[in-house]
């Protein structure tokens, strides 16, 4: 059993993974019922969009995380964006990570889910609904994809040799 401590209680973290894992589950599930006709995209800003799923699942997410952690905070895509991270632990959530990519049905998103605690990243989550594929780590447990063991590739001893992807986000600023 994994267990973390912090100032305000020890963490179960097996616990916490097992939970983060059935909400990913449910939000994309959540995700592969919207239509186009329910996706009510909105731009927050530029590129920058939501969509009533986004808002949805993360409310989902948290209301559950709430039943289940009472004392933890919260920081999300969409909302409780206020929450400073701090010593405390603090559940992280993109409830659509990839909306642009979602939005026009690219299967190329997925859902976030990450704890912290002491300011570190201590467990996370990551559901890709089009592909099935659920991978998750536990600080100082290893990384997993369904549950079946993954490390990097020790091939590439050099930067210049290794396979690197990268992701430019929604802002534009300071690109092009």
């Amino acid at each position: 059993m994994s267990t973390i401590a912090s100032e305000e209680d020890t963490l179960n973290l097996t616990a916490c993974l097992h939970v983060a894992k059935r909400l990913a589950l449910e939000a994309g599930k959540m995700q592969e019922e919207v239509t186009s006709a329910t996706m009510n995209v909105q731009s927050k800003g530029g590129i920058d969009l939501v969509t009533a799923v986004d808002q949805a699942c993360e409310k989902h997410i948290f209301e559950a995380l709430r039943q289940e952690f009472p004392s933890h905070k919260f920081i999300g895509e969409e909302s409780a964006a206020e929450v400073i991270l701090n010593n405390e632990p603090t559940w992280c959530v993109d409830p659509v990570d990839g909306t642009t990519n979602f939005v026009h049905s690219f299967p190329m998103f997925c859902v976030s889910i990450g704890l912290f605690v002491n300011k570190a990243p201590v467990l996370g989550v990551i559901y890709d609904p089009s592909r099935k594929e659920m991978y998750h780590a536990i600080k100082g447990a290893g990384a997993f994809v369904n549950n079946v063991a993954i490390q990097v590739d020790h091939a590439s001893t050099d930067l210049s040799q290794a396979f690197v992807c990268t992701n430019f986000g929604h802002s534009r600023k300071n690109f092009f």
